[in-house]
């Protein structure tokens, strides 16, 4: 990778995760680094990246026109030919693939970075030219949950997975999941934990007296992240009459969420909040005296990272790859997954820790993220797998 390369980091967005987000500030030093989007809205661009819009896939009719645009502007006969009738019978994935190609093709990259499965249909004649090494991430529910619950789906990675370059996954556990359905057949792969540069997580190792346990979680609304659970657990811990508040993040609006609150009598105990900048999300788990990782599948939770960099105590559900970063008992704490008793009774014991014991959890919890999820780890790892992709 000393040679400088032409790299596609491809998320079908401008609006790329905080893990690809730091890798681009890493890449960009080194590399011609682009990101190619259907949706065109970034606030917050890496500078020196290259941004290539697709044309929204939000709004139709620009979809429409930034296509038209591709075409005469690429000189593609065959793709003006065929737009009238695309168009007409408005086949926009068709559309949508056309323009993505049509900008890999100018840009001649050696490499393309795909973050999610759903994206390889997008690609799939450039997969079977092998005119560019491409690798893809293995992350989240398209890995470890929709194969398996989805026939069509796990016939269709099983095609598709063993003519991919390399794999990148979040997690030992993801990595062994999707070997279940792909074999890899001798692929490239490689587990590089998601990493955080560490100057912009203060560690505060201080455990402020509560009059009552102040419980954070921060997350999408979705059935896989177990919110109903931790709900059932704070209606435990109501009845034990443990002083506490329980505030959501991220899940403001949510009908199915407000109709547990108020079936379980817990409106007085759990506060729901919308999605909040970066900066306001550290502030509340600085604040708060846990969090809590109810989820019933993870890949491994950012929000968990950044936790335990700041000093915030952590229990989460054994799932995913929670134990590759938790050590029960040591940096944080592992429960059973869909069990609302076994929430709240950790949470109990933890309303009843000691100060020194909690300050411990705390001081490992640090350690193993200094150890394992730093942003040089991350980068030195994602260029050690572009390198041996690229050689291969």
């Amino acid at each position: 990778m000393n040679e400088r390369k032409n790299i596609i980091l491809f998320d079908g967005s401008f609006k790329t995760t905080a893990f690809i987000r730091r890798l681009t500030q890493a890449l960009v030093k080194k590399h011609n680094v682009y990101i190619l989007g259907f949706d065109e809205t970034d606030p917050q661009k890496v500078l020196g990246v290259t941004y290539i819009g697709l044309g929204t896939s939000k709004k139709p009719l620009l979809l429409v026109l930034k296509s038209i645009y591709i075409a005469i502007k690429s000189l593609n006969v065959e793709y003006i030919i065929k737009l009238p009738g695309l168009i007409v019978n408005k086949r926009l994935f068709e559309l949508k693939k056309r323009n993505t190609l049509i900008e890999i093709k100018k840009i001649g990259p050696s490499l393309i970075h795909l973050q999610w499965p759903s994206l390889i249909p997008l690609f799939e004649e450039l997969i079977e030219e092998k005119s560019t090494k491409i690798i893809l991430s293995l992350r989240g529910t398209q890995v470890n949950v929709k194969p398996f619950i989805d026939d069509k789906n796990y016939a269709y990675l099983k095609e598709w997975f063993p003519k991919l370059d390399g794999f990148h996954a979040v997690s030992k556990l993801i990595n062994a999941k999707a070997k279940e359905f792909s074999k890899h057949h001798g692929v490239i792969d490689k587990v590089v934990y998601s990493g955080l540069d560490l100057d912009k997580f203060e560690f505060n190792s201080n455990v402020k007296e509560h009059e009552q346990l102040n419980i954070i979680s921060v997350g999408r609304v979705h059935w896989i992240k177990g919110y109903n659970y931790a709900l059932e657990a704070c209606k435990l811990l109501k009845e034990l009459d443990i002083a506490f508040q329980y505030r959501l993040i991220g899940v403001e609006g949510d009908e199915e969420l407000l109709y547990l609150i108020h079936h379980l009598g817990l409106q007085e105990h759990v506060l729901i909040e919308p999605l909040l900048k970066q900066h306001e999300v550290k502030s509340k788990i600085t604040q708060a005296d846990v969090l809590l990782l109810p989820s019933i599948e993870e890949g491994i939770a950012n929000v968990v990272l950044e936790a335990m960099a700041l000093g915030t105590p952590v229990i989460s559900t054994n799932c995913g790859g929670m134990a590759e970063v938790i050590d029960h008992n040591t940096s944080g704490w592992l429960i059973p997954k869909r069990d609302p008793k076994a929430i709240a009774n950790q949470l109990s014991l933890f309303n009843i820790m000691t100060v020194d014991h909690i300050k411990e959890i705390k001081k490992n919890a640090r350690k193993k993220i200094e150890q394992q999820h730093t942003e040089g780890h991350m980068i030195s790892g994602m260029l050690e797998l572009y390198g041996s992709v690229l050689a291969s």
